[in-house]
């Protein structure tokens, strides 16, 4: 067996520092409950200036709010609502259809409409979706004790205000569905679907299915957590969750498992890189469709001498996708004229493998012999001139790289009209 050039130097994160502030870590009973006088005092701290501006503003405009003025609640038969589509986006019949598909009726929120004073008439400015849904479930049979040919007379809960001022309604819709609304991130999701079934025993597939993504991830030394958090950069620490529901989608957990163990076993002492998904779900993928075995000696020397190559050559995943990244878009300008390539997720495991076979190595994986070769030229020409330079000191001068250099075209902006 040939001795491979280079070497993959591992390196395993000190089992002394300082673990991940993992947010979803909690036994059962153990809810981050806080009272109102503590959310009270995470605003008014005293420092926050944007609070003691505002504050300020109103006390010098003598501003005084009213509860009159509050939204009135109120139970609301169904068929006194409507809905002008001129405020509200129009119904989009498959949301409504879903909710309907898996209506619940302790999720139901209350609908929020404009009362036109004087009469019973309540225009929905937040909630048709739930409206309709509700209506479909009472028309079709499927209230308790209720009649469906009297399914206008149901009785929904309503928080309205009354005006005839229908901007107050545009205006309203704009505040609860932008403005005012807080988007819910990926890992918002994951928390109530992972503490749904760690803190109250949820049976939901769907929540259940997050939480075995989380324990895969777990069992790997990785820790989900959201974008902004503290610790997001920290070895193990993974923010990238669309990637994982991607690597995982149909439920292949397996898929998922070879791509977390692989990067635990090469990357344990750096954080989560969003290169590795497609670099290790590529190598998953044509192991499986071509039948390569990933339980031999042979494929342990080649997972080992490939990752010497995105250590050595690469000095890194992040750093083999910018690498990667440049050359693919100077080998699609160069070959086919194309000044806006979009670099296809497997580049990087085909560049990788590609130096592999030059440095020597025996594994073959014949998808990958030749996906980016066009008339005999091959994306690899198109490296830095320091990473061609390293590769052609370790292989014979026959087999030595000859570098393409290639000027981009300027990416231009057109100027906006005067």
């Amino acid at each position: 067996m040939s001795t491979f050039p280079i070497k993959f130097d591992p390196s395993k994160r000190d089992p002394n520092e300082r673990p991940i502030d993992n947010i979803l870590e909690r036994e059962e009973g153990d809810y981050a409950q806080i009272s109102i006088v503590d959310l009270v005092d995470r605003v008014n701290t005293g420092a926050n200036l944007d609070f003691m501006s505002a504050l300020e503003r109103y006390q010098k405009l003598a501003v005084f709010f009213d509860s009159a003025n509050f939204p009135i609640f109120k139970m609301v038969p169904l068929g006194l609502l409507s809905s002008d589509e001129d405020i509200q986006r129009e119904l989009d019949v498959p949301h409504c259809t879903h909710i309907f598909a898996y209506f619940d009726e302790q999720r139901v929120q209350t609908i929020q409409a404009v009362k036109t004073p004087g009469k019973e008439e309540y225009t929905i400015v937040n909630g048709q979706h739930t409206a309709t849904s509700i209506a479909l479930v009472v028309s079709n049979g499927l209230m308790k004790n209720w009649k469906a040919k009297d399914w206008k007379k149901f009785l929904v809960p309503v928080s309205y205000i009354e005006t005839t001022d229908r901007s107050k309604a545009r205006e309203t819709f704009a505040l609860l569905n932008g403005e005012m609304s807080k988007d819910i991130s990926v890992f918002d999701h994951w928390k109530q679907h992972y503490l749904s079934v760690r803190l109250d025993k949820s049976g939901n597939p769907k929540y259940l299915h997050t939480a075995k993504l989380i324990e895969i991830l777990k069992s790997n030394g990785c820790v989900p957590l959201p974008e902004k958090h503290d610790d997001a950069g920290q070895p193990g620490a993974l923010t990238h969750l669309n990637a994982v529901e991607t690597a995982a989608k149909n439920g292949n957990y397996e898929r998922l498992e070879f791509i977390m163990s692989s990067r635990n076993k090469y990357w344990n002492a750096l954080p989560v890189d969003n290169t590795e998904f497609g670099f290790y779900g590529t190598l998953f993928d044509l192991t499986e469709e071509h039948n390569i075995l990933r339980n031999t000696t042979e494929w342990a020397k080649f997972m080992t001498d490939l990752h010497a190559v995105v250590q050595k050559v690469f000095r890194g995943m992040p750093k083999l996708k910018s690498s990667v990244t440049k050359a693919y878009k100077k080998y699609r300008y160069d070959q086919f004229s194309d000044s806006n390539a979009t670099v296809p997720f497997n580049v990087a495991l085909y560049v990788a493998y590609k130096v592999y076979k030059m440095l020597g190595g025996q594994f073959d994986i014949s998808p990958l012999n030749n996906m980016y070769v066009h008339k005999n030229v091959d994306v690899v020409h198109y490296l830095e001139t320091s990473e061609l330079n390293y590769i052609n000191s370790l292989v014979p001068a026959k087999t030595k790289i000859k570098g393409k250099v290639v000027v981009m075209p300027k990416k231009t902006t057109k100027k906006k009209a005067a």
